[in-house]
């Protein structure tokens, strides 16, 4: 309750309050998507035909067992590269997840995490500029996005609200948002940032102390050490007290 207390008096104290929100592993719960691309692998002929030991394997993953990188995921269920046939398949499952994973048609699958659309149209409505700031690309990735936020409920159009998105696929996700919020800061005065990835949250801290940062716990690629005084860590977007069943 703090945090939403602390976020309510940024908003109502702020001329032109935004609010920055990453979309993989912090609005969306983007396992569903990982779980649809290895579904469509696991069913192709000569996939089954060459690693049918592995095939069996996969089909025991659950939501709860996936990791960030397939290769933890697959560990997960003892499909490892000490072994030549099973890295060959790691191979073959890696490439084919790449190749799904960033397109526009698989976004299809994502879904929000619950709480994180009663938090964005609250915000919304009371005036906040919400800004999703994501390391996907325009070129393979803006319809897919602007379609899923649209199925989803999320504001996506209009006023008070923009999508930032890299230009193009490749670059680093870091230097884009580091990029990205200087020009956002232009706008008005961010009072909370919501990222799932630690080091794009301690960029934020860094250069808005004031604004209410946040680590949303999920899946992230690289561990570290948060600091500062400005910075939180939830699981769960109902830690803010903010429920999807409330809004309209």
């Amino acid at each position: 309750m703090a945090i939403r207390k602390k976020l309510d008096g940024l908003v109502a104290g702020a001329e032109k309050p935004i609010a920055i929100f990453d979309l993989d592993g912090t609005v969306f719960d983007v396992v569903y998507r990982s779980m649809e691309i290895m579904r469509r692998f696991a069913a192709l002929p000569d996939i089954r035909s060459r690693f049918p030991e592995q095939i069996a394997q996969v089909s025991k993953l659950r939501h709860q067992d996936y990791l960030y990188g397939l290769d933890a995921t697959l560990g997960n269920v003892g499909i490892d590269r000490y072994s030549e046939h099973s890295a060959h398949f790691l191979h073959a499952a890696e490439t084919f997840w790449y190749r799904h994973f960033f397109v526009d048609e698989f976004l299809n699958y994502d879904v929000p995490y619950p709480g994180a659309l009663g938090c964005v149209k609250h915000l919304y409505a009371q005036g906040v500029q919400i800004v999703y700031l994501s390391g996907r690309d325009i070129p393979n990735m803006s319809v897919g996005t602007i379609r899923s936020l649209e199925k989803h409920g999320f504001p996506h159009t209009g006023h008070n609200i923009t999508i930032c998105l890299k230009p193009a696929y490749g670059l680093d996700d870091l230097l884009f948002k580091k990029q990205s919020i200087e020009a956002i800061a232009t706008q008005g005065e961010i009072v909370l940032t919501l990222d799932n990835e630690p080091a794009n949250v301690q960029l934020f801290s860094d250069r808005f102390p004031r604004a209410i940062n946040i680590h949303f716990n999920t899946h992230y690629a690289k561990k570290m050490e948060l600091k500062g005084r400005h910075l939180h860590v939830i699981k769960s977007f109902s830690e803010l007290r903010f429920t999807d069943a409330t809004v309209v």
